[in-house]
């Protein structure tokens, strides 16, 4: 029994270790590289200031532990976010593992996402022009909210996009076993690859635009009130259009390059 035991911890250490060297390969670390692109860290560095900087002196100076819903709201906000910079750097296409994390990832934020609309919407208009602590504005609550429906437009065809990848993915399977029986239809199997691959374009796509946009334009209207305080007036209109002009550009080009780079090869297996 003793004997037994060694040989299965033996077993658990060599598989523990192949899976780091797997991990830490050349092609893996390359992956990452190209992964932690320029746009990826333009993204993350708004997401960081925005979580680690921003969101905690707000959270002191509104005490928002004494406000159930808003705090919950900027959780979940936050669990959306920290989702996005982690699957776009964590791909499927690196291993095994980062693949299952990346799974998970997007589950939580999709939920999260859902949750944090729900109350982040409720909270900016219900709270219009109220007197006292927590009150909202026009011009905060509308480009808050038009960023909320962008979010869950980014989820939701996100999600449809990946589930179509699979389900073509299965056909796919179908016809290449099929092969084997020397009845499989070539012009279809070729159809359905071709597909495929739009679909994972487009689910990257979606959700390049939920890291940059939808979750970007919140952190993007704090930053701009670093510099132009208030959010009335020409100059908080001009510095809320200019945030959004420039997240759209930092869009563009992170799916331009990240899609050209990627759909070439499978992401998903």
């Amino acid at each position: 029994m003793v004997g037994g035991a060694s040989a299965l911890n033996n077993n658990q250490r060599l598989n523990i270790q192949t899976k780091s060297s797997v991990m830490t390969s050349p092609t893996t670390v390359r992956g990452l590289l190209k992964n932690a692109n320029l746009y990826w860290r333009l993204a993350t560095g708004l997401a960081v200031w925005f979580l680690c900087f921003h969101t905690p002196v707000f959270w002191r100076q509104r005490r928002i532990s004494r406000d159930t819903m808003l705090a919950v709201h900027i959780v979940t906000a936050a669990m959306v976010y920290l989702a996005c910079v982690h699957n776009c750097l964590l791909t499927p296409s690196l291993h095994a593992v980062t693949k299952w994390m990346h799974r998970w990832m997007g589950r939580i934020g999709l939920l999260s996402g859902l949750v944090s609309f729900s109350l982040g919407a409720f909270l900016a208009w219900s709270r219009l022009n109220r007197v006292g602590e927590g009150s909202t504005s026009l011009g905060f609550a509308i480009p808050i909210t038009i960023g909320g429906i962008l979010q869950l437009q980014c989820e939701y065809k996100g999600y449809r996009a990946i589930r179509k990848y699979k389900a073509l993915q299965t056909e796919i399977d179908a016809l290449r076993q099929a092969k084997m029986a020397g009845k499989m239809d070539r012009h279809r199997l070729q159809q359905l690859l071709v597909d495929q691959r739009v679909a994972l374009g487009n689910h990257i796509s979606w959700l390049l635009n939920l890291f940059v946009m939808a979750c970007g334009i919140p952190a993007g209207i704090r930053l701009a009130e670093v510099f132009v305080p208030g959010d009335e007036g020409i100059q908080g209109i001009l510095a809320l259009l200019g945030v959004i002009g420039a997240l759209q550009f930092l869009a563009g080009r992170y799916i331009r390059k990240y899609v050209s780079s990627t759909v070439g090869g499978a992401l998903y297996t």
